[in-house]
């Protein structure tokens, strides 16, 4: 606790500042465009100030939460900053206090990466306003619904046809404007996405179904496919369906369609960072309750995702994961003999493994 507790005198703001500029010589990284998403771990009881009650994630329904903001590179998911806001703030809002930070970073134009939970007109206009391009998910809309029309049965075409990882889409782009900004809305469908959607979906028609043969209620999400007396509305299952598999991007960048999906859907730099916090960086539990214990585990498990991600960096030459360079270096260690009576210290290091050698050589090269 008293380690935490001295942590309460560091600006963290400066000092993950100061850290950047260090790595960003190190890794040569001049960040060209920043990803930014938001993540929540929950707490046990109601006893921390800045864990409220808000919408979790992973769907949890009950616990307190805090916010977790996390800006990294677009190339190389390098961590830049993080930043911790109360449970029950938007994601979208969270961004005008991160945009603003990023500025003083140096980072002032390039491109911004963000899922829709975090995309908002404010935010658009911000971005261009601040000489920013943007990608950004779109939640379905008026206007949207409007720009696209009834009809995409012609999007599956091999024109339309752009792969990112292991995922096909089908993408077709619109001029859109989203409030202010001008740019282009393109429109991304997904067969398996709209498949397991489909399937999903008759998964919960078939449950309410037979509870409603039992005289049970049924989830209120499922009451509009069914009238009154019990019966299925196939009109309103078919209306449900129309948008499954579908989703939207929007950007005012000049990039290629498929460049742009692929910034979009591969942005997983971010996520992947975030599944390291709460994996094997070991965000939660969260064991504190006083704010200034809570920022300094948060900022503590950050420092170690940014290490992770410098490792990632580096033995990605040797064509090996952090996770995996990180086993095979559990079992080297340093032993240590020390002579109580002259105080003379000797240490040597068990030899490694050619595993190991490499592993070291491309961590150590250039720092």
């Amino acid at each position: 606790m008293n380690a935490l507790d001295s942590l309460e005198a560091v600006e963290y703001f400066d000092f993950q500042k100061k850290l950047f500029d260090s790595v960003k010589k190190i890794l040569k990284v001049e960040p060209k465009g920043v990803v930014y998403d938001v993540t929540n771990t929950y707490f046990h009881g109601r006893s921390c100030s800045i864990a409220k009650l808000g919408h979790d994630k992973e769907k949890r329904k009950g616990f307190p939460l805090i916010q977790i903001g996390l800006a990294v590179t677009k190339e190389r998911g390098i961590p830049i900053f993080h930043k911790t806001f109360p449970g029950n703030v938007h994601d979208s809002r969270t961004f005008s206090d991160v945009s603003t930070e990023l500025n003083k970073f140096g980072i002032t134009n390039g491109v911004a990466v963000m899922d829709r939970g975090v995309s908002s007109a404010g935010n658009t206009d911000y971005l261009r306003k601040n000489n920013w391009k943007i990608i950004c998910g779109l939640k379905i809309s008026d206007s949207i619904e409007k720009t696209i029309g009834d009809d995409l049965s012609d999007i599956v075409a091999v024109a339309n046809r752009t792969k990112v990882n292991q995922s096909v889409f089908y993408c077709i782009e619109k001029k859109y404007s989203h409030e202010e900004t001008v740019g282009r809305l393109i429109v991304c469908y997904n067969k398996k996405r709209a498949q397991a959607q489909s399937e999903s979906r008759f998964d919960e028609i078939e449950i309410a179904q037979l509870r409603l043969a039992q005289g049970k209620t049924i989830k209120p999400d499922m009451e509009k496919f069914f009238s009154t007396d019990g019966k299925l509305l196939n009109s309103r299952l078919t209306s449900a369906a129309k948008y499954d598999g579908i989703s939207f991007i929007f950007t005012n960048t000049k990039m290629p369609l498929y460049e742009v999906v692929q910034s979009y859907y591969d942005k997983d730099v971010v996520e992947k960072s975030f599944q390291a916090l709460k994996g094997v960086v070991n965000l939660r539990p969260v064991r504190h309750w006083l704010y200034n214990r809570v920022e300094a585990h948060v900022f503590i498990c950050y420092l170690a995702c940014l290490l992770l991600s410098i490792l990632k960096d580096k033995v990605k030459k040797i064509e090996m994961s952090a996770f995996s360079a990180l086993f095979e270096l559990e079992g080297l260690y340093r032993i240590f003999l020390i002579d109580p009576k002259s105080g003379f210290k000797l240490g040597k290091l068990v030899a490694p493994t050619k595993k190991q050698e490499k592993i070291l050589n491309a961590v150590n090269k250039h720092l």
